[in-house]
C-alpha cells in the first residue's frame, strides 16, 4: 500500500510532539505523587505528636478512656497499639476485636526509631493506604503506637487534579499539533511532487518540462540538479543523434556491407552496401538481418569472433540469394558497457574474382613479351606493349594482403624484378638502372608484388625526368627495422611524385618524398624480414 508523503510527515511530527509530552507527563506526575507523599506523612506526623503526647501523659487506667475520646474526635483514621502489638482502638473498629499489629513495618519501625511509615492496601479496606506511626510518650520505655492512615486517593488529590490539567493541555497540543503537522506536511511535499512531475515528463522525453520547486533549501538544490540533468541529456542526445546520423554516414558511403548487431543479435545498422547484396529489402531487413547469424557456418562464426576478439572469415549462402557469391566477415565491436557485439562486413567476391582474372592477363601479357625478342618488335612498339602492360597493372587494385602471401626477398632480387618490368622503356631512353648498397642480400617482406609494384613506380617516375643523367639509381640503406631505398631525381618533376605508400603501408612499411639541393629524393621504407 502506497502511503503519501505528507502522511508520513505529520506521523513523523506527531511521534516527535508524543515522545516530548508523554515523558513530561509521566516525570511531573511521579514528581507530584513524591511530593504529596512527602507533605502527607509530614502532616500526619505532626498530628501524630499532638496525639502521643496526649497518650502518653495517660495513666494506665486512663489510657482506655482517652483513646476512645481521641478515636471520636478524629475524622482521619486513628489506631492505637500498645507495646505487644494489640490494637487497643481503631477508628473503622472502635468495639471490635482485631488481629495483633506488632507486625506492621511502620509500627516496628515507631517501636524501634520512634516513628515509621509504609505504603500498601489496607487489609480492612482493600485500598491503597499511607500508614504513619509513632509510639508514646515519645520519651522514655514505649507503651504503645499511635497510627494514622490515609487513602493513596486523598494523599492524590493534587497530584490527579494537577495530571488532569496536563493531560487537557496535551490533548490541546496534540490537535494544534495534528494542524500545524498537516500544514508543514503538505508544504514540505507540494515541490517533491512537482519534481516528481519533471522526472516523469524526463522519463516520457520532454526535457524542457520545467520544475517550479525554488524553495532556497536542499530541495531546492535536488530541483536544480534534475535540471541541470535534463539539459546535460538534452544535449547529450542531440550530440548521440548526429554521432548516428554521422555513423549512418559513413556505414552508408563504405564500399562493403556493414550490417551492426545488438546483444540479441538484431541489427542496429545496415548500409546501403549490405541491403544490395543480402537482399534486405525494409519489409525484411529486420528479420532477414537478425536470420544471418544463424544460418550455417555463421553462428560458430560469430561465437569465435566474440570469444577471441579476432576477425572471423566465412562464406556465405542466403536462402532468398543462392546465386550471390559473398564472404562474411565477423568483427568485434563494443557497446557503452564494454560488452563484445558482433558486426558483419560483407564482400562480393564476383568482382575481386574478375579483377584476379585481369591481373594474370597482364601477367600473361608480359611473359609474353619478355619470350619475344626485342629485334622483332623493335625498341618503340616494346617500349609501347611495356607502357600499355604497366598502365594496366597499377591500374588493377592489389589484392588484400594475407599473412600466408607474405615472403622475404632479397632486396637485390627487389631490384631486379623491378628493372626486368622497365628494361623496355629504359631502352628506348638509352638509361639503365643501378643499385646502390652496402649489403644488397637482406630480405624485406613482399606480399603479392606490392614492393616491387612501389619502387618500380618511382624507378619509372625517376625515368622519365627530363634531367635524367642516364643512370637511374636506387640507393638502399639498411636500417635496424627496415630497409629505406631511395630514387633520386631533378626538383622539376616534384609534382609527379606517385604515391605508393597505400601499396606498403599494409606490410608496416611507408613511402615519402624529401626536396634537398641535389633534387627531389622519393623514399620507400620497408620492413626487414
Amino acid at each position: 500500500m502506497k502511503i503519501p508523503l505528507y502522511v508520513k510527515l505529520m506521523v513523523s511530527y506527531l511521534l516527535v510532539v508524543g515522545l516530548v509530552l508523554l515523558p513530561s507527563v509521566v516525570y511531573v506526575r511521579l514528581l507530584l505523587t513524591r511530593d504529596q507523599h512527602a507533605r502527607a506523612r509530614a502532616d500526619m506526623e505532626t498530628e501524630l505528636a499532638g496525639l502521643c503526647d496526649r497518650l502518653g501523659d495517660a495513666t494506665p487506667s486512663q489510657l482506655a478512656a482517652r483513646t476512645e475520646m481521641l478515636l471520636a474526635a478524629l475524622p482521619t483514621r486513628l489506631t492505637v497499639i500498645d507495646a505487644t502489638g494489640r490494637v487497643l482502638g481503631d477508628s473503622l473498629r472502635p468495639s471490635g476485636a482485631m488481629e495483633n499489629h506488632g507486625d506492621r513495618p511502620e509500627v516496628r519501625a515507631a517501636l524501634r526509631d520512634g516513628a515509621g511509615s509504609d505504603l500498601r492496601r489496607s487489609r480492612t479496606t482493600g485500598q491503597m493506604t499511607l500508614y504513619v506511626a509513632m509510639r508514646f510518650p515519645r520519651a522514655g520505655a514505649a507503651r504503645g503506637v499511635a497510627r494514622l492512615s490515609r487513602p493513596e486517593a486523598v494523599v492524590n488529590t493534587a497530584r490527579d487534579q494537577v495530571t488532569d490539567v496536563l493531560g487537557k493541555a496535551s490533548a490541546v497540543a496534540l490537535s494544534v499539533a495534528v494542524l500545524l503537522s498537516l500544514v508543514a506536511a503538505l508544504a514540505a511535499s507540494r515541490p517533491l511532487r512537482r519534481i516528481a512531475q519533471g522526472a516523469r515528463a524526463f522519463a516520457d522525453g520532454d526535457f524542457g518540462a520545467p520544475i517550479e520547486a525554488d524553495t532556497g533549501d536542499e530541495i531546492g538544490e535536488v530541483a536544480e540538479a534534475l535540471a541541470a540533468l535534463a539539459s546535460q541529456l538534452r544535449s547529450k542526445l542531440v550530440t548521440s543523434g548526429a554521432d548516428r546520423a554521422t555513423l549512418q554516414a559513413l556505414l552508408d558511403d563504405l564500399p562493403v556491407g556493414v550490417v551492426l548487431y545488438d546483444e540479441r543479435r538484431h541489427p542496429v545498422a545496415v548500409n546501403g552496401a549490405a541491403r544490395a547484396l543480402c537482399d534486405l529489402a525494409p519489409y525484411a531487413e529486420a528479420e532477414r538481418g537478425a536470420e544471418i547469424p544463424k544460418l550455417d557456418g555463421q553462428r560458430a562464426a560469430v561465437e569465435r569472433a566474440l570469444r577471441e576478439g579476432f576477425t572471423v572469415e566465412a562464406p556465405l549462402r542466403l536462402p532468398w540469394r543462392a546465386e550471390a557469391e559473398l564472404v562474411a566477415r565477423w568483427v568485434v565491436v563494443f557497446a557503452n558497457d564494454g560488452a563484445r557485439l558482433p558486426a558483419l562486413v560483407v564482400i562480393d567476391r564476383a568482382p575481386q574474382r574478375t579483377v584476379s582474372r585481369l591481373r594474370e592477363t597482364v601477367r600473361a601479357l608480359r611473359e609474353v613479351l619478355s619470350s619475344v625478342p626485342a629485334s622483332s618488335l623493335g625498341p618503340e612498339r616494346a617500349a609501347e606493349v611495356t607502357r600499355a602492360c604497366l598502365a594496366a597493372d597499377e591500374a588493377l587494385p592489389p589484392p588484400d594482403v594475407e599473412p600466408d602471401a607474405v615472403e622475404p626477398v632479397a632486396v637485390r632480387a627487389l631490384f631486379d624484378r623491378a628493372s626486368a618490368d622497365l628494361d623496355a622503356l629504359a631502352t628506348l631512353a638509352g638509361a639503365r638502372f643501378e643499385l646502390l648498397a652496402g649489403d644488397v642480400d637482406v630480405s624485406v617482406a613482399e606480399a603479392d608484388g606490392r614492393g616491387r609494384r612501389a619502387l618500380r613506380s618511382l624507378m619509372r617516375w625517376a625515368l622519365d625526368d627530363p634531367r635524367r643523367a642516364g643512370v637511374v639509381t636506387v640507393s638502399a640503406a639498411v636500417q635496424e627495422r627496415h630497409v629505406r631505398l631511395s630514387v633520386l631525381a631533378s626538383r622539376a618533376v616534384v609534382d609527379a611524385v606517385p604515391d605508393v605508400g597505400a601499396l606498403v603501408r599494409p606490410l608496416a612499411g611507408d613511402a615519402g618524398v624529401a626536396a634537398s639541393d641535389e633534387g627531389v629524393d622519393c623514399w620507400l621504407l620497408l620492413p626487414r624480414a
